[in-house]
């Protein structure tokens, strides 16, 4: 018996497994923190444990969604989700160049009304989040 296939609607999406979110009020966001299991990417199948964190902000302006994957010490991925704008950035280059690359009206989405558009994300970002989790859960940077 395989592999069963990946239903069409969810050849597009990222699927996780095994999340657990937390309430933080402090911070007004759920939280889901450590092993992320990553099911699938689209059509790929990846079945694998990646560290992460995973965050849901509660907001007047807005509700908002910031994920950061560290598959290994050096390499991650970080989208973030607000006010119908996604984006992504990676210390993998190919990963960044192939965002860049795709001009701007195939970035661009309008589904049930709503516009939604993604982009290249910012280091600055990341680095803002992954410190803030970090500090949050008492994480050491150097030996994650």
């Amino acid at each position: 018996m395989g592999v069963p296939a990946i239903p069409f609607r969810l050849t597009d999406k990222f699927i996780f497994n095994e999340l657990l979110f937390i309430w933080y009020p402090e911070l007004n966001s759920f939280i889901h923190y450590g092993p992320i299991a990553v099911a699938n990417i689209g059509k790929n199948q990846v079945n694998k444990y990646v560290f992460g964190f995973i965050r849901i902000e509660k907001s007047r302006r807005g509700d908002s969604f910031e994920m950061l994957l560290e598959p290994s010490l050096t390499d991650w991925y970080y989208f973030k989700y607000s006010a119908g704008t996604f984006s992504g950035i990676s210390s993998d280059e190919n990963f960044n160049q192939v965002v860049y690359d795709t001009k701007p009206g195939q970035r661009e989405k309008k589904e049930n009304g709503l516009f939604y558009q993604y982009g290249l994300g910012s280091s600055t970002y990341m680095k803002r989040f992954k410190k803030e989790m970090y500090r949050k859960f008492d994480i050491d940077e150097e030996t994650e």
